[in-house]
């Protein structure tokens, strides 16, 4: 046997093996096999699970993403919204979440989440990476900066000055975007999947007065919880939402 066909016999049984490898593994997935079938609630019981487990941020932006392809099957549309929106926060740049997330907007009768206006933009642009992600960026143009201006100090030089100059600007743009990110977003997000709407109550106790309606769609500020209920901020307004009518949004 030659040398040449050794290695193709080897190269074709590494191939093989992979190939029933991933085979193997999609069909051990419980819940991709009960999502193939149409199982919609069984798959989202599974990834629910899963959800709970995972640590990773790409992990929990693919489960995340996985569960809102359920619910919009389901006709959940409000459901599949906060679950891509959830799924952004955890992985920002997958295009297809975020094609999905306006289909689902569209179905819910929702605006765009990217409207195209300035705040918008500057939102979409925040969000390309993720909090961790901007920390490290904003420490290594710090210390890109403290270099250049170390060697203008000591040597001086057009390039040294204009390598300050960038970074200082870059570093002033995050800070700025974090200040405005920091501002205009609540620290623990939650969306109203109610199609109605739900009541916002004073108290988690069914049987006293609504204090306001709050409309399937919108984003609350979680900000405590009990058994079936949260506490949210709506509008600077604090009341108490039945949990069953509310999904998280940003990763505890």
């Amino acid at each position: 046997m030659s040398c040449r066909t050794l290695w193709s016999y080897l190269l074709g049984a590494v191939l093989w093996t992979a190939l029933a490898t991933a085979s193997l593994g999609q069909v051990s997935s419980p819940g991709q096999a009960a999502y193939r079938s149409g199982d919609y609630a069984s798959a989202k019981a599974h990834w629910s699970q899963a959800l709970d487990q995972a640590t990773g941020s790409a992990q929990r932006g693919a489960l995340l993403h996985n569960l809102g392809n359920a619910a919009f099957r389901e006709g959940n549309f409000l459901e599949a919204v906060a679950r891509y929106t959830a799924a952004i926060e955890n992985a920002p740049r997958q295009s297809d979440t975020w094609a999905n997330l306006e289909l689902a907007r569209s179905r819910a009768g929702l605006e765009a989440a990217d409207r195209g206006d300035l705040a918008a933009t500057i939102d979409r642009l925040y969000s390309i990476l993720r909090l961790p992600e901007l920390e490290a960026t904003t420490y290594g143009l710090l210390a890109l900066l403290g270099l250049a201006l170390l060697a203008e100090a000591l040597r001086g030089g057009r390039f040294t000055r204009f390598l300050a100059g960038v970074c200082f600007v870059l570093v002033l743009a995050l800070a700025v975007l974090h200040t405005w990110r920091a501002e205009h977003t609540p620290d623990h997000r939650a969306m109203v999947t109610a199609s109605g709407g739900v009541a916002l109550r004073s108290e988690p106790d069914l049987d006293l007065p609504v204090i306001l309606r709050v409309d399937g769609g919108d984003v609350v500020e979680r900000v405590d919880s009990l058994p079936g209920w949260l506490r949210v901020r709506v509008d600077g307004t604090l009341g108490w939402i039945e949990h069953k009518h509310i999904l998280a949004i940003d990763p505890d």
